[in-house]
């Protein structure tokens, strides 16, 4: 059955045995992204979520609307004093709340989340070190220093080997021939273990090997190291790449409880939001709890009244926000900043509308809202409207190319080691020519 044929006839029934005389009820409403929007207009009009759950429940129970447009917090006193009937704007009904207000079954469900401002855009000198964990570094290296002590050893073995087949070789010949041979032998003295490791890295790096052998065992090592090389090079590439491509942010509050821990951001929190509760002793409590006092609503974020203004401090340096994720996502819609979702979800609830107190129309009202929850209408409204989630993405148009900063920490690797070979290369030739300066004066005083 069609949902429009469900809500004709809902309304239908309700509508049974009522009479032709409309009542009026005024309605507080305000501006609350995706719950209702208020159009700039006179007379008031509104859409959203609540606008096309109560425009059934008008329909229904026979009434018209007044609808009048003030802040949130001056609605709730407008209602309390019975000057209107009805607040529009869905909210988490606290122990305080009952004894002023009646309260609707519950419409929507809330909770909220952690947010940043997002810095940089995930690429800098770093992500060659933090493309691989510490622990798959710590075994790449370890294996290198593995496979280049294994080469050289072999090659050792190898050396020792010949060396003992041609000095029996040598002994039936003549003395030039042998001084020859032994000659021959001695250059083909096998590579250092420095070397070996050298020849390793050059091959997993691509930059080719210089083993000339023509021995199984070593060419089988050999394989062996160009297919690690292979492996290890290709998944690297990958990672890096993928890293550099597409942004990733850190996590730098997993719990409430880091945000204390570091003292390095203020958290906001808006002034009328449910969210307070956790950090007070008692819901009912108008200060904080003491550990949160010189952390929550500090500056730059000392006014959070309204939506705009935890907009401006979110997109403002070390603030934290805890907000829903519906009201961040009409904030990202501005692209005011890049934003970070940090992981959790904070004190879920459920939302109510306020009814002054002995309203004609409360049960009436509980009724119908009951009767859409149970056959699936306000579950499809609220994927309508509040399915949206936050999602971080990537405005294309504001992605940076790669810049000299994002590889100054790999050119102060390379500037760094050209100073020191350079340093090496000047002890070497200091060393050489005082040695070779202490050997022409013996040869002159002999």
């Amino acid at each position: 059955m069609r949902l429009d044929v469900v809500i004709m006839r809902i309304v239908e029934v309700m509508k049974m045995n009522k009479s032709d005389n409309f009542t009026v009820l005024k309605v507080v409403v305000d501006n609350i992204y995706p719950y209702i929007f208020v159009e700039d207009k006179y007379p008031v009009a509104i859409s959203g979520y609540m606008s096309e759950l109560w425009d059934i429940v008008e329909k229904a129970l026979n009434f018209r609307n007044e609808f009048v447009k003030v802040p949130f917090k001056l609605g709730k006193e407008l209602i309390a004093n019975e000057s209107v009937d009805v607040g529009l704007v869905p909210v988490v009904v606290t122990s305080a709340d009952v004894d002023k207000f009646d309260s609707s079954v519950p419409v929507a469900k809330v909770w909220y989340e952690l947010y940043t401002k997002r810095n940089g855009d995930g690429a800098t000198s770093g992500s060659y070190i933090e493309t691989w964990s510490t622990s798959l570094w710590f075994a790449f290296i370890l294996t290198i220093l593995t496979l280049s002590m294994l080469l050289w050893i072999m090659l050792r073995i190898q050396y020792v080997s010949c060396y003992k087949v041609n000095s029996l070789s040598l002994s039936g010949q003549n003395k030039l021939e042998h001084e020859e041979q032994q000659s021959s032998l001695l250059e083909s003295e096998p590579t250092s273990l420095w070397s070996c490791f050298l020849i390793v890295l050059g091959t997993i790096t691509s930059q080719g090997y210089n083993v000339n052998t023509e021995s199984t065992s070593l060419r089988i090592i050999m394989l062996v190291v160009l297919f690690f090389g292979l492996l290890m090079l290709n998944a690297y590439s990958a990672v890096l790449v993928s890293r550099l491509a597409v942004d990733k942010a850190d996590i730098l509050f997993p719990t409430l409880e880091s945000i204390i821990e570091r003292k390095t951001h203020t958290l906001c929190i808006r002034e009328s939001s449910y969210a307070t509760r956790l950090f007070k002793e008692n819901e009912s409590d108008p200060v904080l709890l003491p550990m949160w006092r010189s952390i929550i609503n500090q500056p730059p974020c000392e006014n959070t009244t309204t939506v705009d203004d935890i907009a401006n401090a979110l997109c403002e340096d070390r603030t934290v926000i805890l907000e829903t994720p519906h009201i961040i996502a009409s904030i990202e819609e501005q692209n005011r900043c890049a934003i970070t979702r940090m992981p959790g979800r904070y004190v879920t609830s459920y939302l109510s509308l306020l009814m002054r107190k002995h309203l004609k129309f409360k049960n009436k009202i509980n009724m119908l809202l009951q009767k859409l929850l149970t056959t699936g209408i306000i579950d499809y409204t609220q994927k309508r409207w509040l399915a949206k989630r936050f999602v971080r993405k990537r405005n294309i148009s504001n992605l940076k190319p790669v810049t000299i900063n994002h590889i100054k920490g790999v050119l102060c690797v390379y500037a760094i080691a050209i100073f020191i070979s350079l340093s090496a290369l000047f002890l070497e030739k200091l060393i050489h020519w005082k040695k070779q300066t202490k050997t022409v004066n013996l040869e002159y005083l002999n």
